[in-house]
């Protein structure tokens, strides 16, 4: 089971963007769970309450404003890490709408596991507790976050495949952009797939 992969806006980005990203983010994944959470209460009840069923659907609601304005990823990573544990909603990758989400429509993905696991690949300037990110065009925002979350490939895939403005929009591996990872593939036979 998949859980929700929060979007946390820290910028007041329109809803009406929020809406065309989720959109496309599912449309580009049909055999991938739709997992995308536009986190709109700060509070530990509300995010317990949440179920896989409630993920975002859109339209957003046009009188959506984030609670999160202006939050580092630090501040971020240790709320979900002290409200969303043990929760529907994931608590170690998460999803930034900031500034420049209004601008390309990207979001920034955020690996809070980078460095606790194995060493997963050229980032050895990177500081010990800094969390790995990088900027994931619509289409490729839930069938790879889901991927990531599940197991079957890393963030460190995707940042060695950014276009030279930092955001992952397919990379010279990818033949189908958009191409949903299936999850049944990885839960089914046990192995871990390099590309979804």
């Amino acid at each position: 089971m998949v859980e929700l992969i929060p979007i946390i806006c820290t910028y007041d980005v329109e809803p009406s963007v929020l809406s065309s990203i989720v959109e496309t983010a599912y449309s580009k994944s049909e055999d991938t769970s739709e997992a995308l959470l536009v986190l709109s209460d700060t509070s530990r009840p509300a995010i317990q309450r949440y179920t896989v069923d409630d993920f975002t659907r859109p339209p957003v609601d046009q009188s959506f404003k984030s609670p999160f304005i202006g939050w580092s990823l630090e501040r971020i990573a240790k709320f979900l890490k002290d409200n969303a544990d043990d929760t529907a909603v994931g608590c170690y990758y998460f999803l930034v709408a900031d500034e420049r989400t209004s601008a390309d429509n990207s979001l920034l993905f955020v690996d809070t596991l980078f460095n606790e696991s194995e060493d997963e690949g050229d980032n050895e300037d990177k500081a010990p507790d800094e969390p790995l990110t990088v900027r994931l065009a619509p289409e490729f925002v839930n069938s790879y976050t889901v991927a990531i979350a599940i197991g079957s490939m890393g963030t460190n895939e995707l940042v060695d495949e950014t276009d030279e403005d930092g955001v992952y929009r397919g990379g010279a591996s990818d033949v189908d952009e958009g191409e949903g990872f299936e999850e049944s593939d990885a839960e089914e036979d046990g192995s871990d797939q390099d590309t979804p």
